[in-house]
């Protein structure tokens, strides 16, 4: 084991020395270097993995980890300020931070919802920008927790779904979800208007009517749940995603005509979750249920 310590290093040095020879610079040499020192270590007979991740959480970077120690071993980390090349002690070990690939995909998609959809920008990585998020919204997370220990919410009602009609004395259904669960995590959070912390939508109930033309409407009524700034807690209901001229072909299947950015018109198939929905309709309106009366997007919708 104190032989395998001494030749890493030492192989680290070869490497750096290497890179600064050939290639003028550490800079931008992480994906080169670890690829060199495990190629090396393995001739000597040496196993290493390969890690990468964030380094100081504010640059992407790749380094080796000798498997049966777990110490790591970086031959680039000089073109950093604070990085020292070679065996990392104690302290400079906690600047590194492996990322698995759902990791990095998780923190791309939470770079993406804040509109950075590029790999790099201004310097900045996408992966990193999505770090930053991911602390944002872990604060966030732990605001709920602190009224929701699981960090799961489940609201159970016991209302049917019912035939209402518009004051346009049009006929809709609502179909309504009656267990809606939240699952709170950092990925489904953010900092809404007002300073509110709030989660990600579920679907409540869905509103579903037919036009003249015998097409079909669906309109998705969401909730979020909320933490004030104050500390109140509650549920926000929304209008959400609208479904508009839906159609049933020849063999069942749903689609919708839409207009492309081209000025072309394309049929667009709709998952198919939202027959159930049409078939539902159809049921409580050909049963001829008594229409309410109230107006259409009731005190349900705020």
């Amino acid at each position: 084991m104190k032989y395998n310590k001494q030749k890493l290093i030492q192989l680290c040095q070869e490497v750096t020395s290497d890179i600064i020879k050939k290639r003028g610079s550490l800079r931008n040499q992480c994906g080169y270097g670890v690829s060199e020192l495990r190629k090396r270590a393995r001739k000597s007979g040496i196993k290493l993995k390969l890690e990468g991740g964030l380094f100081n959480y504010g640059t992407e970077h790749n380094w080796c980890v000798d498997p049966e120690t777990n110490e790591i071993y970086d031959p680039t980390a000089e073109q950093f300020i604070i990085g020292i090349n070679g065996l990392q002690n104690e302290e400079t070990s906690k600047l590194y931070l492996p990322l698995n690939e759902d990791e990095i995909s998780d923190l791309q998609s939470l770079a993406r919802s804040k509109g950075f959809v590029w790999r790099f920008s201004e310097g900045v990585s996408q992966i990193v920008f999505g770090y930053q998020v991911s602390i944002a919204n872990q604060r966030i997370v732990d605001k709920f927790r602190f009224y929701y220990p699981d960090l799961t919410h489940t609201v159970a009602r016991n209302t049917k779904d019912e035939v209402r009609k518009a004051k346009n004395g049009n006929i809709y259904a609502v179909i309504r979800n009656n267990i809606v669960k939240f699952n709170i995590d950092k990925m489904n959070v953010k900092k809404w208007k007002n300073d509110l912390n709030v989660t990600g939508p579920e679907v409540v109930s869905y509103i579903v009517f037919k036009n003249s033309n015998n097409n079909y409407c669906i309109r998705v009524v969401e909730q979020r749940l909320f933490v004030s700034k104050n500390g109140k807690t509650g549920l926000i209901t929304k209008l959400g995603e609208q479904l508009k001229n839906i159609k049933i072909n020849k063999r069942g299947e749903l689609y919708r005509t839409i207009k492309i950015p081209d000025g072309h018109f394309v049929n667009e198939v709709i998952d198919q979750h939202y027959f159930s929905l049409i078939k539902r309709f159809e049921e409580l309106t050909s049963n001829n249920m008594e229409a309410t009366g109230r107006p259409f997007f009731t005190e349900e919708v705020k």
